[in-house]
């Protein structure tokens, strides 16, 4: 799942959704603690009558039933039962200062983390230098060097296992690219020369093919 891949990386994950039943809640605790993430519940206390009221500028087909929206209103739960819960720390949506956010976001920027640090730590400094993330979500990447480069993908795993694919050449029987595992740069060396002693991915069926 996204939600406990972005965790298991430690990397900031929002959960968009009404979140009013408290077993729903009580799960996102757990995954969180699972990670050692620390958790923020914000809230929106939107009146019913504004609720009621937008649901007639919304599409028929996504509009919602009068009692469905006055049962989750009242299902909302407190600051203080939110704390009870577990959750680290409890805002209000309209209490947050959300143009500081982005001054403070805008000032810090600068000096934020290095962006590669995951494959440096991984792979070392030199190839570090060469790598460059292709997505916004930093699951995509390569390493280029004087035109030549090698894909990489994020695909999280057991806490032992090899968190990161490298593509090969060929393909699937479907025409899917291959990937295999790859956790030290002798086994980067491997996948670029197309010589991998392991098991290949294909990305797009997900059949598992021996290439050694």
């Amino acid at each position: 799942m996204l939600l406990d891949a972005r965790l298991e990386r430690g990397l900031s994950v929002v959960v968009d959704s009404t979140n009013t039943d408290t077993p729903v809640r009580m799960d996102l605790l757990r995954r969180a603690r699972t990670f050692g993430v620390p958790t923020v519940a914000i809230v929106c206390r939107t009146p019913l009558d504004e609720c009621l009221a937008r649901q007639h500028t919304r599409p028929k087909a996504k509009r919602v039933p009068p009692d469905a929206v006055t049962w989750q209103h009242a299902a909302v739960p407190t600051h203080e039962q939110l704390l009870a819960e577990g959750w680290d720390q409890v805002h209000d949506a309209a209490s947050i200062d959300l143009l500081h956010l982005a001054l403070q976001r805008a000032a810090t920027a600068a000096a934020d983390s290095d962006p590669v640090h995951e494959i440096r730590v991984q792979f070392g400094d030199d190839l570090a230098a060469a790598f460059a993330y292709t997505d916004p979500d930093l699951e995509h990447g390569r390493f280029t060097v004087a035109g030549r480069d090698l894909e990489l993908r994020y695909v999280g795993g057991e806490p032992y296992d090899r968190t990161w694919q490298a593509r090969i050449g060929g393909t699937c029987d479907c025409g899917g690219d291959l990937w295999v595992p790859v956790g030290t740069p002798a086994e980067l060396l491997a996948a670029y020369r197309d010589e991998p002693d392991d098991e290949a991915f294909c990305g797009r069926c997900d059949d598992v093919l021996f290439v050694g």
